[in-house]
C-alpha cells in the first residue's frame, strides 16, 4: 500500500467492497459517485496536500448541487 491514498467503493445494495485502488500522488480516479458508495482514506504519512476536483454536469443552466459546488 502507498502512503498517498486508498480509494474504495461498493454498490448501494451490497456492503462488500467492489474495488480498492491504491494510488500515488498525481493519481486520477473516475467513477459515478451517485451510483457508488465510496471513501478515501485520510492522508497519514505524506506531507503533500490532497486536492479533489469534482466535475458535475446538469441539463439546466446555473443548477447547483450543493453549497460546496461552485
Amino acid at each position: 500500500m502507498s502512503n498517498e491514498g486508498i480509494f474504495e467503493y461498493k454498490t448501494k445494495n451490497n456492503n462488500e467492497i467492489i474495488s480498492r485502488t491504491d494510488f500515488q500522488a498525481g493519481g486520477l480516479v473516475l467513477f459515478n459517485g451517485r451510483t457508488y458508495s465510496h471513501r478515501v482514506a485520510e492522508i497519514r504519512l505524506s506531507k503533500l496536500p490532497r486536492i479533489n476536483a469534482i466535475l458535475t454536469y446538469d441539463c439546466h443552466p446555473d443548477h447547483r448541487l450543493s453549497d460546496y459546488v461552485l
